[in-house]
C-alpha cells in the first residue's frame, strides 16, 4: 500500500511546519480517503485493461483498439508500478 508511504510522508511535512495535531489528523484523514479511493479506481482500470489483453490472447493494441482506448494507456496501466521510498527528513 504505497498511498500509507505518502500519507506518512505528508504527515511529517505538516508536522515540521507546524500545523496543530487537531488540523494534521483532519487533513490525513481526507488525504488518506482519497488515496485510497484512487488507488481502487487504478486497480479496477488494470483489472480491466487486463481481461480485455486475455481475451485477445495477449495483444494489447487490439485489445486497446476493442475498449476504445490507446495502447499507450494499456502499455502504461500494464507497466509495474515503480514505488520511490520517501526521504526520510
Amino acid at each position: 500500500m504505497e498511498w500509507i508511504a505518502e500519507v506518512d510522508r505528508i504527515e511529517r511535512m505538516l508536522f515540521r511546519i507546524g500545523v496543530p495535531s487537531a488540523a494534521r489528523h483532519k487533513a490525513l484523514e481526507e488525504i488518506s480517503n482519497i488515496l485510497i479511493e484512487a488507488g481502487r479506481q487504478r486497480k479496477d482500470r488494470r483489472q480491466l485493461v487486463l481481461e480485455a489483453v486475455q481475451r485477445c490472447h495477449g495483444n494489447i493494441r487490439k485489445a486497446a483498439e476493442q475498449e476504445g482506448r490507446s495502447h499507450e494507456f494499456f502499455y502504461r496501466e500494464l507497466r509495474p508500478k515503480i514505488v520511490n521510498e520517501p526521504v526520510s527528513g
